[in-house]
This record gives C-alpha cells, sequence and structure tokens, in this order.
C-alpha cells in the first residue's frame, strides 16, 4: 500500500474517532489518556473583480487529537481534508515532485485531499523538551515576508496570500530544547528532503516572475528535477538560541540546508537555438538572529539573516550553468504601536542585497520592501477590522489586504475581505493583479 494511501485510511478513521469523542465526552471531551479532540472547519469562497468569475471554492476539516499520555509525554496529531471544488489553484493532481513521499499529500481524485499535517511526540526531560515527529518549526519574527522562517518549505498554492500556518509544508523532524541557566537552546535535525511546492504553469498562482526567462525564439526543453535523495546525509540542521536581556528578546540561529528553492541548470545550445532547464537543490549557510524590546506602547523588533555561499539563478546566459554563487544579507526592522484603544499599527521596512549580484533571476541585487499593517477590535472584541499593505521599493509593486472578521458565536468566526495586487505585470507582486479578488469565509470550531 502506498504511503499517501496509508494517509487517506488514518484520516478517515481520525475523523470518525474524533466525531465518536466528541459525542461520548460533552463536555469535557477527553477520556482514556487524558485525550481531548477538537475540529475546525473552514469554507472559504473568491470572487475575481475583472471577470467576474468565481476563483476558487474550497472547504477544509482539520481534526486534531492531543493525548496527555503522562505529565511528561504527549502526543499531538493534526490532520486536513481538503476540497477545491472548481480544481483551479492546482489543476488536476499535483506531480509533488519537491516533496518527499512521507509528507505529501493523498489525492482522491482531482479536487479532495487527506494529509496528515502534524504528527509529533512531546517528551519532557527534567526543565528539557524533546519533540519528535511531523511539526513546524518557526523562527523569526517577521509579519508578511519572510527572513529567518524557513526551516519549512511553502506550498505556493496561492503565492503569499494563504497564512503561514496553512501554507508552510510541516516536515519529520528532531528538534531538542535545552534550558541552560538564562540561556535556552534548539537544535533542530530535519531528515526530510521536501522543499517548496509550486503549482504548475497552468495555475492561476504560478509565481513565474521568480524564475529564469527564456530569450525569445529560443526552444526550451524542461528535465526532470534533481533533488536529494539520501534523507540521513543530506538533512537539514540548525541551532537557535535564545535569551531575556535588560528587556531585550534576542535569539542567535544557524542553519545549514539545501535552499527550499531550486535554482535554474540551463544548458544553452546557440548553434540549435536550444535551450534545457534542470531544476536542482543547493546547500548553503544561514547566520542570523532577532531582537525585540517594549517602550511603552511601541515595540521594536528585527530580524537578520546573512546566507553564506548561496546559489542563484541568473538571466545571464554566458554564466556557466546559468547559476552563479553569492552571499546575501537579509533583513527588516519593525515598530509596532498600541497606544490606541484595541488597536495595533506596525511599521516594517525589509532589506534584501546579493552582494555579487549576476542578473539573478526575477530580482535586482538591491531590493527593498515595506509594510504597513492597522488592526483594530470593536464590539467588545467581536468585530475586527484589519489591513495590511506590502510595496516593492525597487519596483513600484505589491498587494493591499483589507479584511473585516465577525464574532458571530463564540465558535464561529465570519470574514469579508479583498486581495489587491498591483504594478507592472512583469514583477513579483504586479503579475497577480488581474486575479484581484474578493474574499469571504465562514470558520467553525468543534
Amino acid at each position: 500500500m502506498k504511503f499517501n494511501n496509508v494517509i487517506a485510511y488514518f484520516f478517515v478513521c481520525m475523523i470518525n474517532l474524533s466525531l465518536k469523542a466528541q459525542n461520548d465526552s460533552k463536555p469535557k471531551k477527553k477520556y482514556l489518556l487524558d485525550t481531548r479532540f477538537t475540529m475546525l472547519v473552514d469554507a472559504r469562497t473568491a470572487v475575481e473583480f475583472e471577470s467576474g468569475d468565481v476563483q476558487k471554492t474550497e472547504f477544509f476539516i482539520r481534526p486534531e487529537i492531543d493525548i496527555l499520555v503522562s505529565k511528561n509525554l504527549r502526543l499531538k496529531m493534526i490532520g486536513r481534508v481538503y476540497t477545491e471544488l472548481l480544481d483551479n489553484l492546482e489543476p488536476g493532481i499535483p506531480t509533488q515532485n519537491a516533496v518527499s513521499e512521507f509528507s505529501n499529500r493523498a489525492f482522491i481524485g482531482d479536487r479532495l485531499e487527506a494529509e496528515l499535517r502534524e504528527f509529533y511526540v512531546d517528551w519532557k526531560i527534567g526543565k528539557h523538551f524533546l519533540t519528535l515527529g511531523k511539526q513546524q518549526i518557526v523562527w523569526g519574527k517577521a509579519d508578511g515576508l519572510k527572513i529567518l522562517d524557513i526551516v519549512n518549505p511553502t506550498n505556493f498554492r496561492e503565492f503569499l496570500l494563504d497564512n503561514f500556518d496553512n501554507s508552510r509544508i510541516p516536515l519529520w523532524s528532531v528538534k531538542a530544547d535545552i534550558k541552560l541557566s538564562k540561556v535556552k537552546a534548539q537544535f533542530i535535525w530535519v531528515p526530510d528532503i521536501t522543499y517548496h511546492d509550486f503549482p504548475t504553469q497552468k495555475a492561476p498562482f504560478f509565481p513565474k516572475a521568480l524564475f529564469s526567462s527564456v530569450p525569445q525564439g529560443v526552444s526550451v526543453s524542461n528535465k526532470p528535477m534533481e533533488k536529494p535523495k539520501k534523507p540521513i546525509k543530506d538533512a537539514d540542521y540548525g541551532l537557535r538560541l535564545s535569551a531575556f536581556l535588560n528587556g531585550w528578546d534576542i535569539t542567535v540561529n544557524y542553519l545549514y540546508q539545501y535552499d527550499n528553492f531550486p535554482v535554474a541548470k540551463t544548458m544553452v545550445d546557440k548553434l540549435n537555438n536550444t535551450m534545457s532547464i534542470t531544476p536542482l537543490f543547493k546547500r548553503y549557510h544561514l547566520f542570523g538572529g532577532t531582537f525585540s524590546n517594549a517602550f511603552g506602547s511601541y515595540t521594536l523588533r528585527g530580524e537578520l539573516g546573512y546566507s553564506k555561499d548561496k546559489y542563484f539563478s541568473s538571466d545571464n546566459t554566458n554564466i556557466s550553468e546559468g547559476i552563479f554563487k553569492s552571499d546575501q544579507i537579509m533583513g527588516v526592522i519593525g515598530v509596532d504601536y498600541s497606544g490606541i484603544s484595541n488597536s495595533t499599527l506596525s511599521f516594517q521596512i525589509f532589506e534584501d542585497y546579493i552582494f555579487n549580484n549576476q542578473m539573478a533571476s526575477g530580482r535586482q541585487g538591491s531590493e527593498t520592501n515595506v509594510s504597513f499593517l492597522v488592526d483594530r477590535r470593536f464590539a467588545n472584541e467581536t468585530l475586527t477590522a484589519s489591513i495590511i499593505c506590502v510595496q516593492n521599493l525597487n519596483k513600484c509593486d505589491g498587494f493591499v489586504r483589507p479584511k473585516i472578521e465577525y464574532l458571530v458565536l463564540n465558535n464561529l468566526t465570519a470574514f469579508l475581505g479583498a486581495d489587491l495586487f498591483y504594478g507592472d505585470k512583469n514583477r513579483l507582486f504586479g503579475q497577480f493583479k488581474s486575479l484581484n479578488r474578493l474574499s469571504m469565509g465562514l470558520q467553525l470550531g468543534i
């Protein structure tokens, strides 16, 4: 039996068990070894402004089982059964070429999928914790764009529009949290050879601006992806040290990993005017850290990542194999203000610089983005209005996302929002402006 079939069978059993437990254990929802069951039901749809077409109609169920085996041992399982009725976001059955067999989704036809989102054991050993299994490991504090939050790869089914918890691909990994006096150390080991999952080029949110451009009149041959094959030898690993010093929350991070984004090995035959492109993955070292501190109503925070010997695709056909190596530095500084009742204002500025840029695909050597977020709560915090804006200062493209959420019941939330891209159609954000949409949905917790 294939592993994805095992996943599908597991979820059928998991949902049935959850429903049975809810009926048998009200109101505490627990039995046996202090077992707790919850379920999230989510329905969303989106309509494009330009065409008036329905862009997506999706529905998912997320059962969650939390078992406290003993005071020092906890088991957690999170699943997801998902359907996109129009089969528009990921047409057909995705190949999942960049996802390992043990982390992929199980598909039943084109429109229904089941996924083991998380499955891990938390083991408390004195003051320390060991977490084993499929999980999300979140580093970094930035909103909207990622700098250090790159341990888990991303599913780009909706580009950057899905929230991080949904779009991250959980990985089979080991995480050890060790308390050392005033410093906490976190060691991670990830033997899961899974990387960013992109939809096909026919999908509406395929980010073509991120990939190498093809000269006009050149015949292109796309070769099979080359990815690491040995989970132990090709595993990622990292270390994070964190401390609270004189009011400052500080972390120091190190990660040695295969870049989740593939580079394009390009071979050009100028005589026959042909080009072959082979996606492949390269290792690099990432050094970084974060800081934050509150000063009255203001919070200052920042994040820095320095990549050593990182590989990039190039649009310069004279570069050997279309790939070059360079160090890269990425950073963000943000200020949050909470001095207005029931409101939060946040401003961030991101900088991304390649030291040895040789016509990197889809970007300039230095890129600057800014973001602005306003969030306000009304009616005894049952109504929340927010808007987030992100703009690239180099190319003057970006997106704006206004949203209203209303807590209808304690366990039922309704939302209405819009996702608006702007800028040149050949730019990273501007390429999606024809897909601007009105979104709405309901979320029910059981």
